[in-house]
C-alpha cells in the first residue's frame, strides 16, 4: 500500500499510484521476489548464481536483505541498460555514476541511490549534505552545462571503452573520470561477472523481473 500523499502527486503527473511501493513497508518483498524469479527463469542454476552473488535468501526480510535486493534491482534495472546504451550509441556518449552517499536517515543512508543526483544537482536540500558533498553536486551541474552547450564534459565512451565521470564520493574526491566502466570505483561488477562467464543472461533476468 502506498502512502496517502503519493496518490495526488502521481495523478497530477499522469502516473499510477498502485505502482508505487515504499521499501520501508515492503515486508516479504525479498521472499516473494525470489519466488517470482525462480518461477520465471528456465535455468535453475541462473537463479542460484544470482542469489549467491547478491546474498539474497528466502529467509525473513530484514534491512540487510532488503539492501541486497535493492542492489540487484538497481544493477539490473538501471546500470545494465545504461551501459548497454552507452556502448551502442552511434554518436558521442558520456556516462556518469553519481557516487555521493545519501545523507538522510533511511534504509539507504550511506549509499548512492536512484535520483539522488537530482537532489544534489538542483541544490534543493543543501542543509543536509556536507560542504564537500555539495561541491560534488555543483561539479555535476558544471559538467551538464558543458554537455548541453556542445562542449565535451569528459572523455566520450564507445563500444570498446566506457569512460565514467564520478561525482563523489566527496570524502575521496569531488569528481574524477575513470575507465573500465567504473568498476572498483563505487560500482559493483557482481551481475556482469557471471554474465561474462556465460552463467546468466541479462535479458532473461530482466524479463523474469518484469
Amino acid at each position: 500500500m502506498c502512502p496517502s500523499w503519493i496518490e495526488p502527486l502521481t495523478d497530477a503527473f499522469g502516473g499510477d499510484s498502485s505502482n508505487v511501493t515504499s521499501f520501508g513497508e515492503s515486508a516479504g518483498a525479498a521472499p516473494s521476489s525470489c519466488a517470482s524469479l525462480t518461477k520465471s527463469l528456465s535455468r535453475s542454476e541462473a537463479v542460484e548464481v544470482v542469489f549467491n552473488a547478491y546474498d539474497i535468501t528466502l529467509s525473513t526480510l530484514d534491512d540487510g536483505a532488503m539492501k541486497n535486493l535493492i542492489e540487484y534491482i538497481t544493477d539490473l534495472g538501471y546500470v545494465c541498460p545504461a551501459l548497454a546504451l552507452t556502448r551502442a550509441w552511434s554518436g558521442k556518449a558520456y556516462y556518469y555514476n553519481f557516487n555521493e552517499a545519501n545523507p538522510w536517515n533511511d534504509l539507504c543512508k550511506g549509499f548512492s541511490m536512484h535520483m539522488l543526483d537530482a537532489a544534489f544537482l538542483f541544490q534543493n536540500y543543501n542543509k543536509k549534505p556536507t560542504p564537500k558533498a555539495r561541491e560534488a553536486g555543483v561539479q555535476l551541474g558544471k559538467d551538464l552545462i558543458k554537455f548541453t552547450g556542445g562542449i565535451a564534459p569528459w572523455q566520450k565512451s564507445d563500444e570498446e571503452k566506457v569512460f565514467v565521470r564520478l561525482p563523489g564520493p566527496s570524502e575521496e574526491m569531488v569528481a574524477s573520470t575513470v575507465g573500465g566502466s567504473g568498476w572498483r570505483n563505487g560500482r559493483r561488477h557482481i551481475i556482469f561477472k557471471p554474465q561474462q562467464e556465460g552463467k546468466v543472461d541479462l535479458d532473461g533476468l530482466r524479463m523474469a523481473w518484469d
